[in-house]
């Protein structure tokens, strides 16, 4: 009896550890547990909720190479989730509102000044007889306003390019030495008035 009674509990006891190490690995940390993201939305899918994309867009540039061509038959707005993408040859008006922390608090694509005091002009071209670029920024409010730019090339590649604050009601102007197929300009914010005068660029 002692033996049966010994032999039963060690299995019991066996089980309940084999038990206990079953349920132990199924078990998951959140810390093991993938955060799964929503991919980001295709043009195509932008363009079936938005009126405002552009379509049956063509840019030329003329590159060392021989002059190279993008057709779009649609492409993305020039306002979309707070940035502002231009497009070789175009001009383009947007109002930008700020926030009392000076923060973007409503930006959108117009295509005349109705409300001159807070239209930014924007102005993206190739230089004649050159391959490079040429951007024009105009600020219509009275406080320097700051950009992050970035300039697409013609192969795809992304490049961030360093700017000054826009001093008020003035404009900015920068040259791109390479051809580039776009020029995106990101978290536009007010920036304060320096007591020297002198703006630091980024």
């Amino acid at each position: 009896m002692n033996v049966s009674t010994k032999s039963f509990l060690g299995t019991t006891l066996a089980l309940l550890v084999l038990s206990g190490c079953m349920s132990t690995s199924e078990e998951q940390t959140p810390s093991q547990v993938a955060e799964v993201q929503a991919p980001e939305p295709t043009i195509e899918e932008v363009c079936d909720t938005q009126r405002n994309c552009r379509t049956s867009t063509q840019v030329l540039l003329a590159t060392p190479s021989g002059e190279v061509s993008f057709d779009y038959d649609q492409y993305w707005p020039v306002v979309y989730d707070n940035e502002i993408t231009i497009l070789p040859g175009e001009r383009v008006l947007v109002e930008i509102e700020f926030d009392e922390f000076q923060q973007v608090q409503h930006m959108r694509h117009v295509t005349e000044r109705t409300n001159p005091e807070r239209t930014f002009e924007f102005y993206f071209t190739q230089i004649r007889g050159n391959y490079g670029m040429l951007m024009s920024l105009r600020n219509p409010l009275t406080r320097p306003v700051l950009f992050d730019v970035e300039i697409k090339s013609v192969d795809g590649q992304t490049y961030r390019v360093s700017t000054c604050p826009i001093r008020g009601r003035m404009s900015f102007h920068e040259r791109w030495p390479e051809p580039a197929a776009e020029l995106v300009l990101k978290r536009p914010r007010i920036v304060n008035e320096p007591s020297n005068g002198v703006l630091v660029c980024s």
